[in-house]
């Protein structure tokens, strides 16, 4: 609803969610890949945003950052050459659910969530980070709360992409001294933010 009141047109999902995959198993040739272009086939093959969520299963597994790295350059490398929409807004989010020990340690978690940010930058995509409370209970899943704050992460990151003010980026931390037992944080809005609300 809010990407039709910003664009002014309806929008179209096609899905092809996989759960507990490795990236290896969307790379071209592989299952997930070949079913995923035999879908985009049948709905045209032209999207106008890309959307990539995956990595709990690599930093499971302990994947390092540079495999993966080279991994999403080459699913991707297939993916755009399929992709008749020129120039689409292309999204990569990875592990959402930062408390799960079935994702791996807390090293190897940062490890892919990391190397997949610092891809998407890099590609000047659109490169996901956050770590809202309702998240941390693998709760971004269909039919979970975490799903609509989800959902409205991607609409803000989406926004400046159709021209719109804001994104997902949020305010910033500068800087922190400590007093005694107080730790005072400074920090830097979101451009055009006057005020951080609790």
């Amino acid at each position: 609803n809010r990407m039709l009141a910003l664009t002014g047109v309806q929008i179209g999902v096609i899905g092809n969610a996989v759960g507990a995959t490795s990236i290896t198993t969307w790379l071209p040739g592989q299952p997930h890949y070949v079913e995923l272009m035999r879908v985009f086939a049948l709905a045209g093959s032209k999207a106008e945003v890309e959307y990539f969520a995956q990595g709990a299963t690599d930093s499971f597994a302990g994947m390092e950052a540079l495999t993966y790295k080279a991994h999403l350059a080459t699913m991707f490398a297939g993916i755009r050459a399929a992709n008749g929409f020129a120039g689409p807004a292309t999204m990569i989010d990875s592990i959402r659910n930062i408390v799960s020990s079935a994702f791996g340690t807390e090293t190897s978690i940062a490890i892919i969530q990391r190397a997949s940010y610092e891809w998407a930058l890099a590609q000047a995509y659109i490169g996901l980070v956050y770590r809202d409370g309702e998240l941390q209970g693998d709760g971004a899943h269909y039919l979970q709360t975490g799903n609509l704050r989800t959902a409205r992460h991607l609409y803000r990151a989406l926004r400046p992409t159709y021209g719109a003010a804001h994104d997902d980026k949020g305010s910033v931390i500068t800087g922190a001294t400590r007093s005694g037992v107080n730790i005072t944080l400074s920090y830097a809005r979101t451009a055009g933010a006057s005020a951080m609300t609790a």
